[in-house]
């Protein structure tokens, strides 16, 4: 998704950032901002605007707002690719965002320790699934290893550090989040 067509100009972004994933034995902590407000160009789209928010899994867009003078067509539709859209707000307000799309920084850590390289696997997971990506893949190609050793792998960090969990886990965490927030 590196080579995307589609760019983003930040209109706001929340300085308030969450922590996600580890945050011992690693060099870049990942801080992902709480909302996000972006105009989106590229592949001829339409006047394209962006809002959403962390929810504690992914970045989820909660506003999409779409104007054309002439008028808007199901081809316009067609067009708006999310996780292109979500791929590269994440690479622009994400603090260090480089650092887990290019993982020259950490693989030197890769090669050592599983206690030194889990908590940076972890992260890079983290970020990819958050922004849309294929985390699993990322790992693959950033390792080398098959598809059986990274599920091994991602079993040992998921016990070790904790790793995304599933969708439906991902929204009970949502909703305490948003209690949380609440009572804030």
């Amino acid at each position: 998704m590196t080579n995307s067509q589609i760019s983003v100009e930040r209109l706001s972004v929340s300085d308030d950032l969450i922590l996600v994933g580890p945050d011992s034995s690693v060099d870049q902590l990942l801080m992902v901002p709480k909302s996000f407000h972006y105009r989106v160009f590229g592949l001829d789209l339409p006047s394209l605007e962006v809002e959403g928010v962390f929810d504690g899994d992914r970045l989820q867009i909660t506003s999409l707002r779409l104007s054309a003078s002439a008028g808007l067509t199901a081809v316009d539709l067609i067009k708006i690719k999310l996780p292109e859209i979500i791929f590269q707000v994440a690479r622009h307000s994400i603090p260090n965002a480089e650092y887990w799309l290019k993982p020259d920084g950490f693989i030197d850590a890769l090669n050592s320790s599983k206690l030194r390289s889990y908590p940076l696997l972890a992260q890079a997971y983290w970020y990819h699934h958050l922004s849309w990506g294929a985390p699993r893949q990322y790992l693959m190609d950033l390792t080398g290893w098959s598809r059986n050793n990274t599920n091994f792998h991602l079993r040992q960090i998921s016990s070790l550090i904790g790793l995304p969990e599933s969708r439906k886990k991902a929204s009970e965490r949502q909703v305490i989040a948003q209690q949380r927030d609440r009572a804030k």
